[in-house]
């Protein structure tokens, strides 16, 4: 059996800011809620925010299916009527819908790498792996866009981090010594939600947003 993972559907292949369609974007994203909602209490939090940016979105895209059939139009729609500040706007609920989702693919490249290094001669599997690809990718996303109280807030979450083997048998629907399963499916689900996101963010930028978009990996 696939891992929770590899039953979601991957992000779409895509290479400008102009193939982002709405409903292909609430999709996949729907399937990475599925994941995080899958890989520990500790993910709680960011499964809970990711949820509620996926209903902000849908939430406006539903007032229009057609006319904001791309996520551009649905930004450019809020600006118009100055809507995209608005904290329960569409724009504000793709803007953390896509920093969650960086945040993950983050999670994902840290967890990777270290499973890869663990195979090498002289590795080994190290049990504290997700605290630290959590905190790595944390720093390489989310911290700059919070504030010092949500910094704690997510300081104090890291310590409630799970074993990587607990993680592993939470994607493998509570299988254990499905490690190597697991990262096979990972590797295939982070390589197009990064390219994807990468596209995204352009999007924003193109709003004059200054989020800095991931780094394209080989």
């Amino acid at each position: 059996m696939p891992s929770i993972i590899g039953q979601q559907k991957l992000f779409p292949t895509i290479s400008s800011i102009d193939e982002i369609v709405t409903e292909d974007f609430l999709e996949a994203a729907m399937g990475a809620v599925a994941i995080v909602g899958s890989m520990g209490s500790q993910f709680s939090m960011t499964r809970d925010d990711m949820l509620g940016n996926v209903k902000k979105v849908r939430t406006k895209y539903e007032t229009d299916k057609k006319g904001l059939h791309l996520l551009k139009d649905l930004l450019q729609n809020e600006k118009a009527n100055k809507e995209d500040k608005n904290d329960k706007s569409g724009t504000v609920g793709a803007l953390w819908l896509k920093r969650g989702l960086e945040y993950l693919c983050e999670v994902f490249w840290e967890l990777i790498q270290e499973h890869v290094a663990s195979k090498q001669p002289g590795g080994k599997s190290d049990s504290g792996a997700v605290k630290a690809a959590c905190k790595a990718a944390y720093e390489k996303t989310l911290t700059k866009y919070h504030n010092m109280a949500s910094r704690m807030v997510v300081k104090g979450g890291l310590m409630l981090s799970p074993y990587k083997e607990t993680l592993m048998t939470n994607l493998a629907h509570g299988e254990k010594d499905k490690d190597d399963e697991v990262i096979e499916d990972m590797k295939v689900y982070e390589k197009p939600l990064r390219a994807y996101v990468i596209v995204v963010c352009q999007l924003f930028q193109s709003f004059d947003y200054k989020d800095e978009c991931l780094t394209p990996q080989p």
